[in-house]
């Protein structure tokens, strides 16, 4: 039996929610089914749903359960390699794959040959589920759909004015402290992560890393918040942090704005006058979007920092060399051809090739599926999942805890007329008539699109 029915599990809003959604609508054009919703949702309602393609975002070693009990439905398992780009050592890369899991997946999407390659150094026999295929967060800086970015930028300049956009990223060091979670090296030793002293010494550094440039990025923005009152600073925070480390910082800065939303990034870097980032896949992005990127490290240990990022941003080591380039701005790249052509080696759709092209073909060779037809996703089984959210909602406890806190950080729950929106934003960006597919919310809170 075959299946043209798709699963787009998202985690994380700003970074996932468009390339799943723009992934959707062109496999729907092509006679695909997909429903995309959270992780969560979809673990609590695949048992609903007729087989399909379930496409997870990692292999980590803590998904082995969740996969086994997805694919127990007659789900058919691929995995978009979203944490595969950036690496700075093979092992602590690799560390983050479960060899466990390949028993259960059919392919595995790798962002490029530099990928593929690390991950051969240890898992040398399953090289026939390795499929080069890049990523559709590239496709969307590419045309048509950069113009998405391109366009919210534009509101977002005419709402904020002028500012320098500065994307933290410090989880090792900044992370939502919970009961069981109060060190990032001890806790990736009791989940089993850090197996050998060299992956020890790998997490410390990184570790050390993160503290020592969090602190001085902290210490530079008051500076230069200080001495220069006319210039606005927004400060996007990482999903994964602790957000009140720069509530507190900044709270007595009236030029830094922290902005704490949902949207993609991309279009708060369309908008920026450049880019501050640590170590951070929004160099890459800005990189994409034609905006410098400064990469600010003052705090330097070249065996934690990613090569990719120092060859596609302009590495900053000092406070004096950003300030500088501030009074003496230019919007030019340097060496703008060169810092896309070493992109190639790492990023497979980079150029003409289309990712979702190639997950389609991989994916249609795929028969052996086992239940054909949706359960209970009828109106009135619907509205009473709805109905049992609410309730579930009325009665949540107040005091939500730091995991809670956490998720809701990484995840907004999806509201539909929201959701929709985007959707026909997507559609006029593709140029497709909202005549030619459906979208339909087929259980609360996961979206179906397919043809009419």
């Amino acid at each position: 039996m075959i299946s043209n029915r798709i699963y787009l599990p998202i985690e994380t809003t700003k970074r996932e929610l468009l390339s799943r959604m723009s992934f959707a609508i062109t496999g729907a054009m092509k006679g695909w089914e997909p429903i995309f919703g959270s992780k969560s949702d979809f673990l609590t309602k695949i048992k609903y749903l007729k087989s399909g393609h379930y496409l997870g975002k990692s292999l980590q070693p803590g998904n082995y359960k969740n996969y086994k009990y997805i694919k127990s439905f007659g789900n058919i398992i691929s995995i978009f390699d979203e944490e595969g780009l950036f690496s700075f050592d093979e092992q602590f890369s690799n560390r983050r794959v479960g060899e466990k899991n390949f028993e259960l997946i059919e392919n595995y999407f790798l962002w490029g040959e530099e990928n593929k390659k690390e991950l051969l150094i240890r898992f040398k026999s399953i090289e026939n589920k390795l499929i080069l295929a890049g990523n559709q967060r590239i496709e969307l800086l590419k045309k048509p759909l950069i113009n998405f970015f391109l366009d919210e930028g534009v509101k977002i300049k005419q709402k904020m004015g002028n500012f320098i956009l500065v994307t933290t990223k410090f989880p090792k060091a900044n992370f939502i402290k919970r009961h069981d979670l109060q060190d990032f090296v001890e806790h990736q030793i009791q989940k089993g992560w850090l197996y050998n002293d060299h992956l020890i010494d790998c997490a410390k550094n990184a570790l050390e890393h993160e503290q020592q440039n969090l602190s001085r990025l902290i210490e530079y923005l008051i500076e230069f918040s200080e001495q220069n009152e006319e210039e606005t600073i927004v400060v996007r925070p990482h999903p994964n942090e602790d957000y009140s480390t720069y509530e507190n910082a900044f709270k007595k800065l009236k030029n830094i704005k922290i902005i704490k939303d949902h949207d993609n990034t991309n279009n708060w870097i369309a908008a920026c006058k450049f880019l501050i980032h640590f170590n951070c896949t929004t160099g890459l992005e800005a990189l994409l979007l034609n905006k410098r990127g400064f990469n600010f490290m003052p705090f330097k240990n070249e065996k934690v920092e990613y090569k990719l990022l120092k060859d596609v941003s302009e590495v900053i080591r000092t406070k004096n060399e950003l300030i500088n380039i501030n009074k003496n701005f230019e919007n030019k790249i340097p060496n703008y051809q060169e810092k896309l052509k070493k992109l190639e080696q790492y990023i497979y759709n980079i150029g003409d090739i289309n990712f979702s092209n190639v997950v389609f073909d991989h994916l249609k060779r795929q028969t052996n599926f086992g239940n054909n037809l949706d359960k209970f996703t009828g109106p009135f089984f619907t509205n009473l999942l709805k109905l049992r959210l609410t309730v579930k909602k009325l009665f949540r406890d107040k005091n939500v805890s730091n995991f809670e806190k956490k998720s809701l950080q990484k995840l907004k729950p999806f509201n539909k007329n929201e959701i929709f929106g985007i959707y026909q934003n997507l559609l006029k960006k593709f140029d497709i008539s909202d005549s030619k597919l459906e979208f339909k919310e087929i259980l609360p809170r996961m979206y179906l699109i397919k043809q009419k």
